[in-house]
């Protein structure tokens, strides 16, 4: 009875988790929603822009990969104070992760806007492609310090369980999105046709309207009044900080720069393929989505229960948390790889690549429920300080699986970019396993 309790949730700690994850998942599906209609709107300019939007934005998240690490450092350490019932250091949290993302932003859009028509030129060999991303990537860089900040305050909000606090927020800003992406990319309203540069605008114009809006939600709550009465610069805290987002931000950057290789990759395939693999990732992301919610529910729930200096518990939920996703994510995938023709050509206008891209979108919706249940014990290893231990096992399989096999392939080989996608499938199921078998022997237990 007491192994049975031990994998399935009760009726109670079911409810927590859905309590929890769900405005987080309601946050991300408008985002995922928001890729998927800018993605829609952007291959009506045809293949060259879906590879060229597709690179750029994957360059945009490799640039906040440190902001990244330092808003997840934030969530942990409010999640403990507000586990611990110590209001004062939660505040000094916040205020800490929103100065140190602020300042890192301002440095790295500087160099990003520099660097950006030398990242294109590694990139991608076809001229079309590399001027549609840097003019898209500059334009997008100009909301990395809103983006940044942003960050920290769902941070915030999620450490203290009220994710419906950012999640309306979310949900007005991404409406906007669209609405912007609209009006700028095909010129309506008597607005000029600016097409890439019209969707990064867009973009960097709602980042900005979100942190007005966090702001100002901040103040009704409180927060800010609090933070002006109680919070300072703390280099202690900080550096605590740092050591929590050092290793999140490494994997990150990583991470996202191994998603640039199979960008790249595809890229040396031909246009096509780039622009293949832009869809799949946001389809991907799509159907990722429950495991990323999720994740970040049991990251808050997993640190709380160590503020109460209670690991089995701690332990339990990340088991809960990740059966749920899964089980979700299986039904999701499973539809979805049912109706390929209906839901690529919504993205992919050329009958050539629409049926290039067939088998690889199937393959992936029948094998992410892995790396969805991957995801969940990686966030309830990084909510009990085994963030270093997971950013090692995230390179370590990446950069020694996927990377050689997927330049072999891909590459040298020109088989194709179903024959890549099984090598990137295959490293994130040996990276599952791994964090699996971490938890299991390495997890709240062994603290």
């Amino acid at each position: 009875m007491n192994n049975k309790r031990s994998l399935l949730p009760s009726l109670d700690r079911f409810r927590t988790i859905i309590r929890i994850a769900v405005p987080i998942i309601g946050g991300m599906l408008s985002q995922n929603l928001l890729n998927f209609v800018d993605t829609a709107m952007i291959g009506n300019l045809g293949d060259p822009a879906l590879a060229a939007v597709g690179v750029a934005g994957f360059l945009f998240f490799w640039a906040s990969s440190i902001q990244y690490g330092l808003a997840e450092a934030t969530q942990v350490l409010v999640a403990r104070y507000f586990g611990a019932q110590d209001p004062q250091r939660q505040y000094q949290s916040l205020y800490n992760g929103l100065v140190g993302c602020t300042l890192l932003a301002i440095v790295i859009s500087g160099l990003g806007w520099y660097l950006a028509p030398i990242l294109f030129q590694v990139m991608s060999p076809d001229p079309m492609v590399q001027s549609l991303g840097v003019t898209y990537l500059r334009w997008m860089i100009l909301g990395l310090v809103p983006f940044a900040i942003n960050g920290c305050f769902r941070s915030y909000w999620n450490g203290i369980n009220q994710p419906m606090r950012f999640t309306r927020i979310l949900v007005v800003t991404h409406i906007c999105n669209i609405f912007l992406n609209w009006l700028f990319i095909f010129g309506h309203w008597g607005m000029p046709a600016l097409g890439v540069k019209g969707a990064a605008l867009g973009s960097a114009l709602s980042y900005g309207l979100g942190s007005v809006l966090y702001l100002l939600s901040a103040h009704a709550w409180g927060v800010l009044s609090q933070l002006r009465k109680d919070a300072k610069f703390e280099l202690e805290l900080l550096l605590t900080q740092i050591k929590l987002a050092t290793p999140s931000a490494t994997r990150q950057w990583w991470f996202t720069a191994g998603l640039l290789v199979f960008f790249w990759v595809a890229g040396q395939i031909g246009v096509q393929a780039a622009a293949i693999t832009q869809v799949l990732i946001v389809l991907a992301f799509l159907v990722i989505l429950p495991g990323v919610g999720f994740g970040v529910a049991s990251l808050s729930l997993v640190s709380q229960a160590l503020g109460r200096k209670d690991p089995q518990d701690a332990q339990r939920w990340a088991y809960e948390v990740a059966l749920i996703a899964g089980l979700i994510t299986i039904v999701v995938g499973g539809i979805a790889s049912m109706y390929p023709y209906a839901i690529l050509g919504l993205f992919i206008h050329d009958p050539e690549t629409l049926e290039m891209a067939i088998i690889p979108f199937q393959l992936d919706c029948l094998t992410i429920w892995v790396e969805v249940i991957g995801l969940v014990i990686l966030q309830s290893l990084i909510g009990v300080g085994r963030a270093f231990t997971v950013m090692k096992v995230s390179l370590l399989c990446q950069w020694l699986i996927f990377v050689p096999i997927g330049y072999i392939l891909g590459v040298i080989y020109h088989v194709g970019i179903t024959w890549v996608l099984m090598a990137w499938i295959s490293h994130m199921m040996v990276a599952t396993l791994i964090y699996i078998w971490l938890w299991v022997k390495r997890g709240p237990a062994s603290i």
